[in-house]
């Protein structure tokens, strides 16, 4: 009996001195798991943010057909593109508020253009337009969902880091 004991009190000291050991390997796998997903989110918001860039010349082109006097409407749009681009082309990956922010005066900068339609009767009948017009909301919609991919994968990396900090 007393070394029955003894060996169960050995087995349980190990396991105790184990045991946090253990739980640390598993702990940093899923670390690397939820920020691979974190990250990989990112990267699909930035894929969509040029896809979105790319189509905003092509879109230009066809608006200045219709309304060639809004010089300062496309400049501005212009300027706003390729600070998007840029951001998007930064060795080592832009940073998340750089892009918002280039993505923000994107938007600004497109709105003007957007309402030239309705000063131009022929430009909302214009299949080429419209046809962009709906790849334009189609890439919006995508870069929304991408966002809240990439915040609920923060989210749960996060609240994973927290619960390991408590343990």
């Amino acid at each position: 009996p007393d070394t029955v004991r003894g060996a169960r009190a050995r087995w349980l000291r190990r396991a105790v001195l184990l045991l946090p050991l253990a739980l640390g390997a598993c702990g940093y796998n899923t670390i690397q798991t939820l920020d691979e997903t974190a990250a990989k989110s990112q990267g699909e918001i930035e894929v969509q943010l040029k896809r979105r860039a790319d189509l905003i010349p092509n879109l230009v082109a066809t608006v200045k057909g219709f309304a060639a006097q809004e010089s300062q409407i496309f400049t501005a749009v212009a300027q706003a593109q390729r600070g998007l681009t840029g951001a998007l082309a930064r060795p080592g990956g832009a940073h998340p508020a750089e892009l918002a922010q280039a993505n923000d005066a994107l938007t600004r900068a497109v709105m003007p253009m957007m309402t030239l339609v309705t000063s131009y009767p022929q430009l909302k009948s214009d299949t080429q337009f419209l046809k962009l017009q709906d790849e334009l909301t189609g890439t919006e919609n995508r870069i929304a969902v991408s966002r809240t991919d990439y915040n609920n994968a923060v989210n749960e990396y996060n609240s994973y880091i927290l619960s390991l900090i408590h343990i």
